[in-house]
């Protein structure tokens, strides 16, 4: 049988077209950002380049090549390309790092991001440099026949490149000569030795190469791209990286580089280890990071607390779960782990030396964002940044349909996220706000335990910040987060004791409003504490929805009679004012209290006193109290008793659990006893001068 080849085919600038369909231009930083950093560079740094050269001699390795000799980007890093990194990088759609739970990127075409920009992306690290041309028509003809290849690499040092081809080198001399400089190296690469890193350079097309190229038809400006890069400071990206620790945007006009922006991390050498390994069990270290912007003149420091790790194995809460997101995440290639990240200081203003100093007493307010290592594109308005080992597109950017949708729609990837979020981050975020309790602890004795000292745990660190229009699965997260911190956590703030951090289950909590209340309490040995309406509400919510190993009991009357029992030999002197007032009002509130009211010290008496209820004393008007000049003030209930108390002094479910009667005809005598007081017998003598016998 005679046979011709018939076979399915798509060309390489086919498959690259639609692969950067799922890219934006400005994913280019964040992609070649994460393949440093899995190369474990600590160093990187982008350079938009505006030069326009003019090569009389046309010393090219081709004469096609001069047409990408003009403006270009050149992204370095200081880690030389493996054997393996070759490989990877030819292979689309694979990657080498699909196996290895210690690189972030799995995909093997996140590189693909250089072709919105160019059709020709080159590189050179160590010894060798390499050109990728797809389209086969820029490359000089190798072989016999000759035939253009979609891709060389050289050894730049024995071919002696520079020396045969100076123009094609030309443009790199100025970036060599830069990083020497930046980084303090002892020489500078000039082709006749290795490169100590990794430099792409990345050539921009002309309207006329964009109106050849199979790829793209895009001419994207350097003043575009420039814009772009400026963007991305403000996300954060080292913040969840592993190694990365500077990176900065420069734009080049002639030899000189002009600065944009830059950021580095400046940490101990104990958490620089902690934020390099991969573990399954929590870690905690500080970053702190110095950010600056020379075309805002603008420079913030910031310090960090991360804490991050994961689970040894697939176990979700909800174990009917397990089995399928066990299988899922060996499909993926996913683990259970991730990160949480929360702003201790900021300053535009101080060091960080200064920051670091003062210990933290004005944590800023951070709006939340959703990071894959690298920042996605959704906001949680949650007070601290997620990271997870999310499940997503093989574009970053194109991960989500929505920010919703992200946890919540109906398939897998969504259950697995949800699993991350629910279960995994929520533990390590509780290892977060319990190391930030150590932190607390240690400030409040730099204070030298000073009475007005006030924790952040309860209102800036709080898992739920108040914010209007939060996503109700970010809330849900937050519920989970403190329903962990309720179940074995120390994370609220009392004076009691000198002050100290105690358990939910030990807390009574009051809303704001009622401080008086409370600092009336922890003033008689009482753990309260006081705490927004709405985060109350929170830990209402938890409790009424299943949760009956939650600790958190609501206040009411009755509770507060019963710790009040066990504090009262230690309790205070109050006075009759509105503090006694506003505590009777809320405990007698609760009917329920009316019968545990015995021997507390809280009744306020017309003298200014406060009697134990159990005793005797009356209700009465101030002209009731003229009937009884000697023993009325400290007999009668305060006149000045408001109103609402009043109603409640004499209601008659009060009056029959307590000693406190109305006045009427009843009680008459008993007043009478104390003010006609009993005196001994006298003589009369009818002819006497002195009374009883004198009228």
């Amino acid at each position: 049988m005679v046979c011709d080849h018939y076979e399915q085919s798509e060309s390489l600038t086919t498959r690259i077209k639609n692969i950067i369909k799922d890219y934006r231009t400005d994913d280019l930083f964040r992609e070649f950002l994460q393949n440093a950093d899995d190369a474990e560079a600590t160093r990187f740094l982008v350079i938009v380049d505006e030069r326009q050269f003019n090569f009389p001699n046309k010393s090219f390795i081709s004469k096609e090549m001069e047409d990408w000799q003009g403006p270009a980007i050149w992204i370095y890093n200081d880690a030389e390309f493996t054997m393996n990194d070759f490989n990877s990088l030819i292979k689309l759609g694979i990657g080498g790092k699909f196996n290895d739970d210690t690189k972030i990127g799995k995909s093997g075409i996140g590189f693909n991001c250089a072709y919105h920009f160019t059709d020709l992306p080159s590189f050179l690290t160590g010894k060798y440099i390499v050109f990728l041309d797809p389209h086969a028509k820029y490359l000089p003809p190798t072989g016999y026949p000759p035939k253009r290849p979609k891709g060389i690499r050289a050894d730049f040092v024995d071919g002696r490149l520079k020396e045969n081809f100076p123009d094609q080198c030309y443009p790199y001399e100025a970036i060599f000569d830069f990083i020497k400089n930046k980084f303090s190296y002892k020489y500078s690469c000039d082709f006749s030795g290795g490169f100590n890193g990794t430099l792409f350079r990345l050539p921009l097309r002309t309207p006329k190469l964009a109106k050849d190229s199979d790829i793209s038809t895009k001419v994207i400006s350097t003043h575009k791209i420039v814009e772009l890069f400026s963007n991305i400071q403000d996300n954060n990206e080292m913040l969840f990286l592993r190694n990365i620790e500077s990176c900065g945007l420069y734009r080049m006009k002639g030899r000189e580089l002009q600065l944009i922006w830059e950021e580095r991390i400046n940490m101990t050498e104990e958490h620089r280890r902690f934020r390099r390994s991969v573990i399954d069990r929590e870690q905690i270290y500080q970053m702190n990071i110095e950010k600056f912007n020379y075309v805002q003149n603008k420079k913030v420091s910031e310090i960090w607390a991360v804490c991050t790790g994961g689970h040894n194995k697939v176990k979700p809460e909800s174990r009917e779960l397990e089995g399928k997101l066990k299988k899922f995440s060996e499909k993926k290639r996913l683990k259970p782990r991730g990160g949480v990240a929360v702003l201790l200081a900021q300053s535009d203003k101080k060091s960080l030396y200064e920051l670091r100093d003062e210990s933290f007493p004005n944590p800023p307010d951070l709006t939340g964002k959703i990071y894959s290592y690298l920042s996605l594109s959704i906001t949680s308005n949650l007070g601290v940044h997620l990271n997870g080992d999310f499940s997503l597109s093989s574009a970053r950017s194109g991960v989500l349909p929505s920010d919703s949708g992200f946890l919540l729609a109906d398939c897998d990837d969504a259950k697995w996220n949800k699993y991350i979020m629910h279960d995994v981050l929520s533990d390590l975020h509780v290892k977060l706000i319990e190391y930030i309790v150590e932190l607390e602890e240690a400030r409040y004795k730099e204070t030298n335990k000073k009475t007005d000292f006030v924790s952040h745990t309860m209102n800036n660190f709080w898992p739920i910040p108040a914010r209007e229009n939060l996503i109700p699965a970010y809330k849900n997260y937050g519920l989970n987060v403190i329903r962990k911190l309720g179940l074995r956590s120390k994370i609220s703030w009392t004076g009691v004791n000198n002050g100290q951090f105690i358990s939910l289950k030990d807390t009574r909590i009051f809303e704001k409003e009622k401080a008086i209340i409370a600092d009336m309490l922890v003033k008689s040995g009482i753990s309260a504490v006081k705490l927004d309406k709405d985060k109350i509400e929170q830990l209402d919510e938890i409790k009424s929805t299943n949760n009956p190993r939650f600790p958190y009991e609501p206040i009411n009357g009755k509770l507060i009679c019963n710790e009040l029992q066990m504090k009262v030999f230690a309790m205070p002197s109050f006075n009759t004012d509105d503090s006694l007032f506003q505590l009777l009002d809320f405990i007698l509130q609760d009917k329920s209290s009316f019968k545990n009211l015995t021997g507390l010290p809280l009744v306020p008496l017309n003298d200014g006193s406060v009697g134990k209820f159990g005793e005797v004393y009356y209700i009465g008007k101030d002209k009731h109290l003229k009937l009884f000049p000697n023993s009325g003030s400290s007999k009668f209930i305060s006149i000045e008793l408001p109103e609402n108390l009043q109603k409640i002094f004499n209601d008659d479910e009060f009056i029959s659990c307590t000693n406190i009667k109305k006045l009427d005809a009843s009680v008459v005598v008993d007043l009478l006893m104390d003010e006609l007081r009993p005196v001994k017998e006298l003589e009369w003598d009818p002819d006497g001068e002195s009374i009883p016998n004198k009228i």
